[in-house]
């Protein structure tokens, strides 16, 4: 850091504040996966899955 120069500037808080970013989404994908995908993702994935299977 140069003399005068302040702390506060964005080249010292990007690398936390997009790890926070990070783990915020991380968190709500494991606590709260309806949220990020919708309801009942999974089971209509599956179920497209099955459908497609019965094709073949």
């Amino acid at each position: 850091m140069k003399p005068n120069e302040s702390i506060w500037q964005l080249k010292y808080f990007s690398l936390p504040l997009f790890w926070g970013i990070g783990v915020i989404g991380y968190g709500m994908s494991v606590f709260l996966p309806g949220f990020v995908l919708g309801n009942k993702w999974e089971e209509k994935k599956i179920k497209e899955l099955m459908e497609k299977e019965k094709k073949f």
